[in-house]
């Protein structure tokens, strides 16, 4: 891979070993060089090819390995507001989080980004990184705090950022009508949940 690249990207067909859709993907390929919009490809020739290219996507190792423990996170976007943020996060970990790099991949149809900053070895600097990484978030519409992996214990704090008092309350109601007695994941996501908002000097 080259590092001139500013992005990588793994774009898989829904029918493997179809020569129709091969054809198909090789001559979109083709046009987008033709177009100037790529740099350099591969097109997997084997099952084994196959996996090891997601594998270069899968395996956050490749990240933290060389650059000490990273903080993860999985956010959504409306599609059109995903380079806005990217790049306005970007400048906020530069600019708050002196010695710390932001590295984004995800799903380019759904707007799922997955972010990971680090190093991260002291733990004093994790609510810093949070305020930079929700704080921007907090700067967009119809956005979420977690994409794809739930709210849990670790997110319940920034959901409000994401989700209006109205949403918050109907799904709190929709918790006590299902489980009233809490007996269901007791204490996660809505126990004890206080109506967070960011003021104007956090983002």
């Amino acid at each position: 891979m080259s590092p001139d690249c500013g992005i990588y990207g793994v774009i898989e067909t829904g029918h493997w070993g179809d020569t129709e859709h091969e054809d198909a993907l090789t001559t979109f390929l083709a046009e987008c060089f033709e177009d100037g919009l790529l740099q350099d490809g591969t097109v997997a020739q084997s099952e084994t090819q196959r996996r090891t290219i997601w594998q270069l996507r899968e395996d956050a190792d490749v990240i933290e390995s060389p650059n000490g423990p990273c903080l993860s996170y999985d956010v959504g976007l409306r599609l059109h507001d995903i380079p806005g943020y990217v790049e306005q996060l970007q400048m906020r970990i530069a600019k708050d989080c002196k010695g710390v790099t932001c590295y984004v991949f995800g799903h380019m149809g759904d707007g799922n980004l997955h972010i990971m900053v680090g190093p991260a070895h002291d733990p004093a600097s994790h609510a810093t990184i949070d305020g930079a990484v929700y704080g921007v978030l907090q700067q967009f519409t119809g956005t979420t705090v977690s994409a794809e992996h739930g709210i849990g214990l670790e997110k319940r704090m920034h959901l409000p950022l994401s989700r209006p008092t109205p949403a918050l309350a109907a799904m709190r109601q929709l918790k006590t009508a299902f489980d009233p007695q809490s007996t269901l994941n007791p204490s996660k996501v809505f126990d004890d949940l206080p109506c967070l908002a960011l003021s104007k000097e956090d983002v």
